[in-house]
Parts: C-alpha cells; structure tokens; sequence
C-alpha cells in the first residue's frame, strides 16, 4: 500500500556495485595498468567492513 505523498521506491546507496566493477576489472585483464589499479583498490578495501552492505547513516 503506498500512502499519499510517499515515495514507492526504496533507494539505497552501497559501494558493493563499485567493488564489484574493480573485481570484474581486475579478473577481465586486458590493459595491465587497469587491472594493477583493480587489484590495487580491492588491496586496500579488503576487510574494511564499513563498505560492505547497504550505506544507512547518509543525512
């Protein structure tokens, strides 16, 4: 039921498309400098739990 004056869609932001496209990047190859920054990014998010899942605290 969508009430008066409510949106009937759910946005939601996350990173996980984002990581995502490094992890297709990296595993497609192709140019050596784009899969060195893919593996590079994923290097450096590896374990950081705060860029998983959904982003609920955006004002």
């Amino acid at each position: 039921e969508i009430l008066e004056g409510e949106f009937p869609f759910r946005a939601v932001a996350s990173f996980e498309p984002l990581l995502e496209f490094w992890k297709q990047v990296a595993e497609e190859g192709g140019s050596p400098v784009r899969e060195h920054l893919a593996r590079t990014i994923l290097d450096k998010v590896e374990g950081v739990e705060a860029l998983r899942g959904d982003i609920e605290d955006i004002p």
